[in-house]
């Protein structure tokens, strides 16, 4: 009964985790010199910029280390409101 409701939830599956790379995601990579950046999509990016970031790593100049979903980012964040 339980997979079921965790089956009904998927909404894009692949075993290639460079294809569920969404816009809008946050992607930890390591640079070839070892760096580690954080690097962040949103609306107004531009699919050319997007699409050089995957290149990136599929050519190996980037190691994709971890990846945080759009909707997971929304769904936890908390909204800064300025006091008056």
């Amino acid at each position: 009964m339980r997979d079921v409701t965790f089956k009904e939830r998927i909404v894009k599956h692949s075993f290639n985790i460079k294809e569920l790379i969404e816009n809008k995601d946050i992607l930890k990579v390591k640079t070839k010199e070892n760096a580690i950046l954080m690097i962040g999509f949103d609306e107004n990016t531009i699919d050319i910029k997007y699409k050089e970031i995957i290149e990136e790593i599929e050519n190996r100049e980037y190691e994709l280390l971890e990846i945080l979903t759009h909707k997971q980012y929304e769904r936890n964040c908390y909204k800064v409101k300025e006091e008056q």
